[in-house]
């Protein structure tokens, strides 16, 4: 991953930087241009979103946000209040997977695990998506 965000890292932050209050760049989009750019390429669906979480997470594009039309640069307050709820809104809905997961593992393995351990593994997931 590290070759490929330093070879096409500048390249896509510039493709984002230039995008207009309404205009989407989808996955395949983003393909489509640095294969055009660098022929040969075969960047997968997956490294397009390893980079798209890098430059978010080291705010290299302000305001990059993602519906089903594609990557967008946020205009409005309200975009961003929108986007940051369905993220929280995900994060707890898997949340609750994994403190089902926790307790059904209990419930197949009950001598290796006991409800304080659960608790304490369940808290450690919590704790991990609040800090994230």
């Amino acid at each position: 991953m590290e070759n490929i965000k330093s070879a096409f890292l500048p390249f896509i932050i510039s493709y984002f930087q230039k995008l207009g209050k309404d205009e989407r760049l989808t996955n395949s989009q983003i393909q489509s241009k640095l294969l055009a750019s660098f022929p040969g390429t075969n960047v997968t669906d997956i490294e397009i979103r390893g980079l798209i979480n890098h430059i978010r997470n080291n705010n290299l594009v302000i305001g990059l946000l993602a519906d089903k039309k594609g990557y967008f640069i946020a205009s409005s307050k309200n975009e961003y209040e929108k986007y940051i709820q369905s993220l929280i809104g995900r994060a707890n809905a898997i949340m609750q997977v994994a403190t089902s997961l926790m307790f059904q593992k209990n419930m197949k393995y009950p001598n290796e695990y006991n409800n304080e351990k659960i608790n304490k593994e369940a808290e450690g997931v919590r704790n991990t998506l609040i800090n994230s």
